[in-house]
């Protein structure tokens, strides 16, 4: 059953809790919302238990602007992922040829769990220093 977003604050609280439940596939030890950097503002940045900083771009419907947006976030980010509503996360996923051209994934939230659609390349952020700050603002 594909849940209806009313919002994108909405998706992206949904994807907190479902991480706080333990209903992802990722073993996340911190996390924080709306980090700003020169850039522009991540949604979702966190922590995995592996050391890997991931950032997540909400979006209910204008997923070639996510893509942009995570794009922009692997200047400090290990991975990055845009989260859309399942539906729409399934019709991104036949684009796989944008979604490697800028190493970005997808993925969604049904039935409260999130899935991973399309995973993202892992990579070393090309700014360190700013990678450095992300650290900084997830632990708060």
């Amino acid at each position: 059953m594909n849940k209806m977003y009313t919002s994108e604050q909405e998706l992206v609280d949904r994807f907190v809790l479902s991480i706080d439940q333990n209903l992802s596939p990722w073993d996340v030890i911190d996390i924080n919302t709306e980090f700003n950097y020169a850039r522009g503002r991540t949604d979702i940045v966190f922590m995995n238990s592996d050391g890997t900083l991931i950032a997540v771009e909400a979006k209910l419907e204008k997923w070639k602007y996510a893509i942009h947006q995570a794009y922009r976030n692997r200047c400090y980010a290990n991975q990055s992922y845009v989260l859309l509503p399942h539906d729409v996360a399934i019709q991104v996923c036949t684009y796989r040829h944008e979604l490697d051209l800028r190493g970005v994934g997808v993925c969604s939230i049904e039935e409260d769990t999130i899935s991973i659609l399309y995973e993202a390349p892992i990579d070393i952020p090309l700014q360190p220093w700013l990678y450095d700050e992300a650290i900084k603002f997830i632990a708060g």
